[in-house]
């Protein structure tokens, strides 16, 4: 039996759902010493920092095991010499072993005034995951009127990732490693309008399904290459929901306000609701009819994991709570 995940992406009227996703990338490679001390370290501070969103700490390998092509262009175009090397988007981050406990909390600062910028908005429209490829629609809502030429890339990650590294040893767990581009040309399509674009890729045996997620990243092409204008990336695809007895997100309206997160319904159903946090804990569980309020007294800012259920059907959705 084929297995099928499809994830429609109505992202109802939820304040925040249009924030950028600043991208901290670590240039690292499975060799590198340093890679596996304090980048070791900056790196696993930044993701426990970034949990719930709102920018993604990516592992971008461009030496050593985990080297693949993507990520070696994307070292190179971010002009990386040596490792281990930190960027947030395209910014270098002047981070080494005397100084990285006293850059994070500056690097989480920028990151969240990046994530602010209105100037691009992309959203996923709709991901397909089967045992052998990954489809995806994004569409871009809005980006700036640029004179050069705009691409839109989209990129598979792995997050925890076994493997060696030195000083942590052959059994290190590596988060969020780019993999690979899901076009020919690694900085993806060139667009010139807003709408929707479709992507494909073929899965890797090797990857393991449940780690994976995407990131789709506007780019605008510079005489010495490329910088991004904004991004966007969504984790744990296989996670969400099922094609097969799929509750209708339409039949639901979703509320952000200020002191709670109201959910609504016409329908006549008595609905299981889950919301787990990015790495699965359980935030809460509560049955409800028609409506149901979820306090902020109980949520942070960030991303979470909404599940609803009723007899055979599911709804999943990565929320965004202010």
């Amino acid at each position: 039996m084929r297995l099928i995940y499809l994830i429609f992406f109505c992202f109802f009227s939820l304040t925040g759902y249009t924030q950028n996703n600043p991208i901290i990338t670590k240039v690292s490679a499975s060799w590198c010493s340093n890679c596996g001390l304090w980048g070791w370290d900056f790196m696993e501070a930044l993701k426990e920092e970034f949990s719930s969103g709102p920018a993604l700490p990516l592992g971008v390998h461009d030496s050593g095991d985990l080297q693949n092509e993507t990520a070696v262009w994307w070292s190179q175009n971010l002009n990386a010499i040596g490792q281990p090397r930190f960027y947030i988007n395209n910014e270098a981050i002047s981070v080494g072993s005397g100084n990285w406990t006293s850059l994070v909390e500056p690097t989480v600062s920028s990151a969240e005034a990046l994530a602010l910028s209105d100037e691009v908005q992309l959203a996923f429209s709709s991901i397909a995951v089967d045992e052998e490829n990954i489809d995806v629609s994004i569409d871009i809502e809005s980006m700036p009127v640029m004179s050069n030429t705009i691409f839109l890339g989209v990129y598979v990650y792995e997050n925890n990732v076994i493997n060696f590294q030195s000083q942590q040893g052959p059994d290190a767990i590596h988060p969020n490693i780019l993999r690979t581009a899901m076009t020919d040309n690694i900085v993806g399509i060139p667009v010139t309008s807003l709408g929707l674009s479709n992507f494909n890729v073929e899965l890797d045996p090797t990857w393991k399904l449940e780690e994976l997620g995407v990131l789709a990243v506007l780019w605008e092409e510079q005489t010495s290459g490329y910088t991004m204008l904004g991004s966007k990336f969504i984790s744990q695809i296989s996670g969400l929901s099922s094609n097969e007895n799929i509750l209708n997100s339409a039949d639901f309206t979703f509320s952000d306000h200020e002191s709670a997160l109201l959910i609504t319904t016409e329908e006549e159903e008595t609905y299981q609701l889950q919301l787990t946090d990015m790495q699965g804990r359980l935030i809460t569980s509560a049955v409800f009819n028609k409506e149901i309020h979820l306090s902020k007294n109980i949520l942070s800012t960030g991303m979470y994991i909404l599940s609803l259920k009723a007899d055979n059907k599911v709804l999943t959705q990565q929320i965004f709570v202010r």
